[in-house]
């Protein structure tokens, strides 16, 4: 019995230093598995991204949406006791022309964008958006960054305003959207407010129901306060 007690003491003692000197080894790996997860890439809407950033991308739109669930809430109660309101329609499939000089950022919201019918067209720069309009346009509707490397290397912190106004000076009636940053927004909001059929966003959410809004429909801005 007493060599049995002893035997049960000693296993109780040796377990908690196997785990430590596991945890110890394997430590080194564990820490490399982590590092390499950014090297890791699935694919999302035809675009390649890392782990890392698909991960970071779904909790920014989970953060987004729990946001912006308690307005959507008082929306609905408040159309409730005005007898309802009128469904929005469904886009009908057209093109989407998207000007981001990332081209693996914001997949997701591409993606949603053509699971809602749109056939998407992607440009890096306004130059390269200017060609496409002229080749593959007219579209129903311009997604944009504000600030961007441009062709040549060339920062331009007003990248998307310069694409607008050299929309605007031969079309009034696309809807363009600007989808950037706060920071990248508040330095151009006056001009932006003084165009036409223009917009903005810094939410993901919001993006995708303008990006549902048909050319006829009035866009809500959608900037936080």
């Amino acid at each position: 019995m007493q060599t049995a007690d002893l035997l049960r003491s000693f296993a109780q003692l040796l377990w908690p230093v196997v785990v430590a000197i596991l945890v110890i080894v394997l430590l080194p790996v564990i820490r490399g598995l982590i590092k390499s997860s950014d090297s890791i890439n699935i694919e999302v809407g035809g675009a390649k991204i890392s782990v890392q950033s698909a991960a970071e991308d779904i909790r920014k739109l989970i953060s987004d949406l729990q946001d912006r669930l308690n307005v959507i809430e008082g929306r609905t109660a408040s159309r409730d006791s005005d007898g309802g309101a009128k469904a929005p329609s469904a886009p009908r499939p057209s093109k989407l022309l998207w000007v981001d000089d990332r081209p693996n950022a914001n997949v997701y919201e591409r993606a949603r964008a053509k699971d809602a019918g749109y056939e998407l067209l992607q440009a890096e720069s306004t130059a390269a958006a200017e060609r496409l309009l002229a080749s593959d346009g007219p579209v129903q509707m311009i997604v944009t960054d504000m600030a961007r490397v441009e062709g040549g290397g060339k920062y331009n912190p007003s990248a998307g305003l310069d694409l607008i106004r050299d929309l605007r000076r031969t079309d009034q009636s696309t809807p363009v959207v600007v989808y950037s940053s706060r920071r990248s927004l508040a330095p151009v909001l006056e001009d932006l407010r003084q165009v036409a059929n223009v917009k903005y966003t810094t939410s993901p959410t919001e993006l995708i129901s303008l990006i549902g809004i048909s050319q006829a429909d009035q866009m809500s801005d959608g900037l936080p306060n």
